[in-house]
């Protein structure tokens, strides 16, 4: 399938500044954060930056996340000792970049609201150990809601998901329970509508199911 115009300028602009790549700073981040506010709040979250900083040196992740009480916590390290994660924030157009970071961490708060929903309110019931039974259907949620996203904010929406989807599969060899590519895929087939009384999270959920369920027999 010929991807649209826009879509083919994106991937070559990403192919042509790959070594540009950079981890996000602190700004950009808070930036990303306040973007997703708005989400949280029609969850029943609020979100809020700075407090898990030690939690994602500790795990080597850019990103980890952890519900309690009403609150999701988010905490960002862009120093991952023994990883490099420069792959998963690619070189963007200032525009493309915002509404990725606002994407990722619409992942995050996927988590959250998940959590919230079966009353997980233990940080440590965060991270399941790597390779454990379920976490992959987690990544998959996440990710879908990074999809969700940014297909919602404007057109090149579909070029960054399919974007998404090529990074993860790269590093499927590296971090299998990450590899959502073919869920991310499956999205683009979907599409979901908005629907009176659908909420967000339920959305997401019912998306997975699906995308679960085609991926499976692909």
């Amino acid at each position: 399938m010929t991807l649209p115009r826009c879509a083919t300028l994106l991937l070559l602009l990403v192919a042509a500044g790959a070594c540009r790549a950079q981890m996000p700073s602190s700004d950009e981040m808070q930036r990303a954060t306040a973007a997703a506010e708005p989400t949280a709040r029609s969850n029943g979250l609020v979100l809020r930056t700075g407090t898990l900083w030690l939690a994602a040196l500790r795990e080597r992740a850019p990103l980890v996340a952890a519900y309690g009480r009403g609150v999701c916590q988010l905490g960002y390290s862009a120093y991952t000792p023994g990883r490099d994660y420069r792959w998963l924030f690619p070189t963007l157009t200032p525009a493309q970049r915002a509404l990725w970071l606002s994407g990722v961490v619409h992942h995050e708060l996927a988590h959250c609201a998940e959590q919230a929903e079966h009353a997980v309110t233990a940080p440590t019931a965060l991270a399941l150990a790597e390779g454990a039974p379920g976490q992959r259907w987690q990544e998959v949620l996440g990710d879908l809601a990074f999809a969700l996203h940014v297909d919602r904010e404007g057109p090149q929406g579909e070029a960054l998901i399919r974007l998404l989807a090529r990074l993860r599969a790269e590093q499927r060899a590296q971090d299998p329970v990450h590899d959502t590519s073919a869920e991310l895929l499956c999205y683009l087939q979907q599409r979901p509508r908005a629907e009176p009384g659908a909420g967000w999270l339920a959305t997401l959920q019912a998306l997975r199911a699906r995308c679960w369920q085609a991926a499976a027999t692909r």
